[in-house]
């Protein structure tokens, strides 16, 4: 768990290791380190470009914001913002309002 899987996306959590999946173990020589062939099943986060998701902001920008999407942090700039807010950063508020400030 916790591990980013460049092919499948970040492994949320391990729901089963089946015990006749689990491989005999090899032995690395520099470091004595055992390693182990393991197959499993997991809940995996992968988003797509472009893809909509709910996200909690955590930093607000000049530049656009920064947000987690469960244990991913995002950043979205202001270039790929609607129009209306293209230039709707409010310093004061330290946030991104649109032209009809909703």
């Amino acid at each position: 768990e916790g591990l980013a899987l460049a092919n499948y996306g970040y492994v949320v959590n391990v729901i089963e290791v089946k015990e006749e999946q689990i491989r005999s173990g090899i032995i690395e020589y520099d470091s004595g380190n055992v390693v182990f062939t393991v197959k499993y099943t997991a809940l995996l986060l992968r988003p797509f470009i472009n893809e909509v998701l709910d996200a909690t902001v955590s930093i607000c920008s000049p530049l656009g914001f920064f947000a987690f999407v469960g244990p991913l942090r995002i950043f979205v700039s202001k270039h790929s913002m609607p129009e209306d807010m293209m230039n709707g950063f409010d310093g004061d508020k330290d946030a991104w309002v649109s032209d009809d400030k909703e």
